[in-house]
């Protein structure tokens, strides 16, 4: 059985921030902050997002006779307090919007009236932040599939895990039972990441069911095709053909689509590179657009050009709270002229006119108690200071999140107040 058809027999439904399978980092970048004074200052807001307002039941959406009535079998969303920037805000550089490109299958003419919501069935406990509901068996089953893909067999590997070993775990249950804590739950002790040695393979699996696996030596592929970071987006659409037919069973997919997500260049205007990846175009946009956020093939290569890395990425949907109503693309910019919104850009959104795009997506984050969909803005901003060397011609794209699910199943909607705190 090869490609994802054991992982769908898993019950795993298939349709980054990943903790481990870390492949090469093209994906979305973000303007790390490395400006001095100001560095300090904005990679702190970076990391925050707005403050969660409470509020009543929305205003009814203009037009409409009556407020909303909410399905009392779907439960109320929480959103997080904020979003995580690390040591920056999520923004992407470019001479023109136009150059940022990916294969997102949304379309505003779509006219989507619902989308699932799941929830993550990882939580993180206190104490300690421990991640908690991880399934060893499906790490191990998906490992073991990834293997086979590329005909390596359990016995041809060498299978560890990232588990504390008896010191270290002696040493967490003496912290917590000076903090008055006695009860730990072994669960808070298993192992979050999978990693197997085998002949010319290295395979990492972590919780959230990502899966990697690194070819030493690097695949070779025909020399009219290339993976190098320095691919031009045509370069690597020919390249997709090519891989496309090459590794149709490791893709496991009816009819794949090509993504080649990226255009975003450094301060000095060159190219950051893209991201090749496959996803599952078969079924209805609902379908499509789960398979675009949830479940990708993704091929990195090494700096000559070669197949060093495929990533797998097969998060557990098992828990879905239910088929949600959507607003609309044209009400989620309302909200986000009216100041509801999430972002990590440090600067308040300057305003309708500087809105220059408007993708549906999933936010799949690790930590996310939900993945529910939103609407992505780009944002053309100005008020985020510049890199000495950057070239004055490059435009800064911030990201502003506004939630997609109808409002009145929310419990609060983000409000710019006029701070950070």
């Amino acid at each position: 059985m090869r490609g994802f058809d054991l992982l769908d027999k898993m019950g795993l439904m298939a349709p980054d921030y990943v903790e481990a399978a870390q492949a090469p980092p093209r994906r979305r970048s973000l303007l790390w902050l490395r400006w001095g004074a100001a560095a300090a200052c904005l990679a702190l807001l970076g990391s925050m997002g707005f403050r969660l307002l409470a509020r009543d039941l929305p205003e009814p959406v203009p037009g409409a006779t009556s407020a909303p009535t909410r399905d009392p079998d779907l439960p109320l969303l929480t959103l997080p307090e904020s979003l995580s920037g690390g040591m920056g805000f999520e923004g992407l550089m470019a001479y023109d919007i136009s150059e940022l490109v990916n294969n997102n299958p949304w379309a505003e003419e779509m006219n989507l009236t619902t989308l699932p919501v799941y929830r993550n069935p990882i939580t993180y406990e206190t104490p300690f932040h421990m991640p908690v509901g991880t399934d060893q068996d499906a790490m191990r089953t998906m490992l073991l599939d990834v293997a086979g893909c590329f005909g390596v067999k359990e016995s041809d590997l060498t299978i560890t895990d990232n588990a504390y070993d008896e010191q270290h775990k002696a040493a967490i249950l003496e912290q917590m039972e000076q903090a008055g804590i006695t009860d730990v739950p072994e669960e808070y002790f298993a192992p979050t990441r999978l990693m197997a040695e085998g002949d010319g393979v290295s395979i990492d699996v972590d919780l959230n069911l990502v899966a990697a696996i690194w070819f030493d030596p690097a695949l070779a592929l025909p020399e009219e095709y290339s993976l190098s970071r320095q691919a031009s987006c045509e370069e690597l659409t020919r390249t997709a053909q090519y891989l496309m037919g090459t590794y149709a069973e490791v893709l496991g997919m009816e009819q794949p689509e090509i993504d080649i997500d990226g255009g975003d260049r450094h301060f000095d205007g060159q190219s950051s590179g893209y991201t090749l990846s496959f996803f599952e175009g078969a079924g209805s946009d609902t379908d499509r657009i789960l398979q675009y956020n949830f479940r990708k093939v993704s091929f990195y290569g090494s700096d000559s050009g070669e197949l060093d890395t495929i990533r797998f990425r097969q998060p557990d949907l098992s828990e879905k709270l239910g088929d949600y109503p959507l607003i609309t693309a044209d009400r989620a910019r309302e909200l986000l002229t009216e100041g509801h919104y999430l972002t990590t850009v440090p600067c308040e959104m300057p305003g309708e006119k500087y809105i220059r795009k408007v993708e549906l997506i999933y936010r799949t984050g690790t930590e996310d108690a939900y993945w529910m969909p939103y609407y992505r803005f780009w944002v053309e901003v100005e008020d985020v200071p510049e890199a000495t060397d950057q070239d004055p011609a490059l435009k800064t794209y911030g990201a502003y999140y506004v939630p997609a699910v109808a409002e009145e199943y929310l419990t609060d909607l983000p409000l710019w107040d006029g701070s950070f705190n």
